[in-house]
């Protein structure tokens, strides 16, 4: 909450300033999937094709846990060749987005390594859509947003005015200057990275999630204690969760 909100108007950010959260959504996609393994619609070790059966796995078996654990071995769709200046501004539609990946090997035999991926949290998100009914978002504000008090948080679409809001910047490491960020639709980070809070938010967030309000005690024991090495040091990844 701290620094600037605008360059332009020169607007100082304070607690209450509305920024995207960028990866920290993956946790919240995380309790999204274990409030419904909760209410038993989601096995953790089911295959992903029990929900959805178009996504081409090429012969593998993914489960839902390798997925909520990055050791699915998909491919990252951010990472495919000139994805971010090519696709990353269009409002792609999600059979568009895995598209960019599709024929693209594996990285490796799921649940035998560890690699970021972002596409395993799009899937995700696509889960909680496909077995709850409602959009991600709607879901999101249902379950978590509004019974938890968390007034400004919410999917980041660029339409709608919201008070608040943060600009966008990236930094020219060649002239020393902020430039307006580049376009980016938010139809394209979903579960893996779409939503936007405060500082605030974000504090009551982790209260929530910790302590039993957001999922319950044992739910979130299982999104830490199902951690995972990533191969970098004693870094270990639970349910969208680094640990």
């Amino acid at each position: 909450g701290v620094g600037m909100a605008d360059l332009e108007w020169k607007a100082p950010a304070d607690v209450n300033t509305v920024m995207r959260i960028g990866s920290i959504t993956k946790q919240f996609t995380a309790a999204a999937i274990m409030k419904l393994h909760e209410r038993g619609k989601i096995g953790l070790d089911d295959s992903i094709a029990k929900y959805l059966p178009d996504f081409d796995t090429e012969g593998h078996t993914v489960t839902i846990r390798q997925l909520l654990t990055h050791t699915s071995g998909i491919p990252n769709y951010t990472a495919q060749p000139d994805f971010m200046s090519k696709y990353a501004p269009r409002a792609l539609s999600d059979k568009e987005l895995l598209d960019t990946i599709k024929g693209v090997p594996f990285d490796f035999e799921p649940g035998t390594k560890w690699a970021y991926s972002n596409t395993n949290f799009y899937l995700l998100g696509m889960i909680v859509a496909k077995v709850s009914g409602l959009s991600y978002a709607d879901f999101m504000q249902q379950t978590f947003f509004g019974p938890l008090g968390l007034t400004h948080t919410r999917y980041g679409a660029a339409a709608p005015i919201i008070p608040e809001r943060a600009q966008g910047y990236s930094y020219d490491f060649v002239t020393k200057s902020r430039l307006n960020a580049a376009p980016l639709s938010m139809n394209v980070p979903g579960g893996a990275g779409a939503l936007i809070s405060t500082a605030g938010d974000l504090v009551r967030w982790q209260i929530a999630l910790t302590g039993g309000r957001a999922v319950s005690s044992a739910s979130y024991r299982e999104m830490i204690d199902s951690a995972v090495p990533t191969g970098r040091g004693d870094s270990r990844y639970g349910f969208g969760l680094g640990i």
